[in-house]
């Protein structure tokens, strides 16, 4: 078998010895190695160089991991990738797209859940071991893990010094989990847990507490909104989860949300402050800034906005949100206490009657 892929630990302080681009992840290389390469092919095109040696299409391969490279005698991408039931190793040279290696070995295939696990039963030619079903709930049960909290699956029958294991890996809650199960007991002989390096979100720290991760390293900069396995969204305040912030925050999708304690509220329509520090109109949970009118704050107070800010220097009438009234406002406040004819219309407390 070939090396693992490299792998984020938990010890997040230090920096990564390397640049790899997953399927899953979003950008471009760094500016230095960006820069470096601007007179070498591209990583799409020494990826589709790999692909069309290996004879395998885009649609089919998984786990696709691209890496830029400076050797002592060359600039190289590195790529791997999984493809029907094989891992495929390249070594495409930077500048001329030439293959330079390329390995292809039968190896574990991940699979979403369990549905297809048995295609993979490698172990069942053997009635003396357990089989992938009862290895795959040993690692589960010690883990901790339910089968539905499972976003990505491998097993693999090995045998290391005469001794029949299972080589278990899980992805599941933004963790990687690595096992060893004895193929004929089912007893757990190792077993490792790391942060997934494909997962940006909110994870569970060993501490208890929840901090966002980007690309599986805790992000101690990031402020703003983001999802946590559970499906939940949830506002961060420098790198971990703040159930006491209420107010409008930016999520990792770039959409501007109302959170209320911590979570974001899709129910919630009026004026809210913002991170920035500049109240907003939001409607159903989500910034928008079409709205022009009067809408209640989170301070009780009726308001004036325009284009979806609060506006201070606006002293007239104006619709209410549901146009059913119409409200007299004093540099963008609510006049509620003016009662008198304005402009030919009768006015109490604030109020057009």
């Amino acid at each position: 078998m070939k090396t693992n892929r490299k792998k984020l630990s938990w010890a997040m302080g230090s920096a990564a010895a390397a640049v790899i681009l997953t399927a899953a992840a979003v950008g471009a290389l760094p500016a230095s190695a960006e820069a470096a390469a601007t007179s070498y092919i591209s990583k799409e095109d020494a990826k589709t160089k790999a692909l069309n040696h290996a004879k395998v299409n885009a649609s089919q391969i998984t786990n696709c991991e691209i890496e830029f490279d400076r050797e002592h005698n060359g600039v190289f991408y590195e790529i791997e990738f999984d493809a029907n039931g094989y891992e495929y190793d390249y070594k495409i040279n930077a500048e001329t797209g030439a293959v330079v290696k390329s390995e292809k070995e039968a190896g574990k295939t991940w699979t979403a859940n369990n549905s297809n696990i048995s295609k993979y039963d490698t172990a069942t030619a053997s009635a003396s071991y357990i089989g992938n079903e009862k290895a795959k709930a040993a690692a589960l049960n010690h883990a901790g893990l339910e089968s539905e909290n499972i976003t990505g699956f491998k097993i693999e029958l090995d045998r290391d010094k005469g001794t029949a294991h299972y080589d278990i890996e899980i992805r599941a809650n933004g963790y990687e989990y690595d096992y060893e199960i004895n193929a004929s007991t089912g007893k757990v002989i190792k077993f490792e847990k790391d942060t997934d390096d494909r997962y940006t979100g909110i994870i569970k720290h060993t501490d208890g507490s929840w901090i966002f991760v980007r690309k599986g390293r805790w992000d101690q900069t990031y402020t703003g909104v983001a999802r946590s396995t559970t499906g939940n969204w949830v506002f961060v305040r420098k790198g971990r989860v703040d159930f006491k912030y209420t107010g409008v925050a930016r999520s990792t999708t770039g959409n501007w949300v109302f959170v209320r304690k911590g979570r974001v509220d899709f129910k919630y329509t009026g004026v809210a402050q913002s991170t920035t520090g500049n109240w907003v109109f939001v409607r159903k949970g989500r910034v928008d800034f079409k709205y022009t009118g009067v809408a209640q704050s989170t301070t009780g107070n009726r308001v004036y906005v325009r284009n979806g800010r609060y506006n201070t220097a606006f002293t007239g009438i104006a619709n209410a949100i549901d146009s059913s009234s119409k409200y007299y406002m004093v540099k963008g406040r609510w006049a509620n206490t003016f009662t008198g004819v304005l402009g030919g219309k009768n006015i109490r407390n604030g109020v057009v009657v």
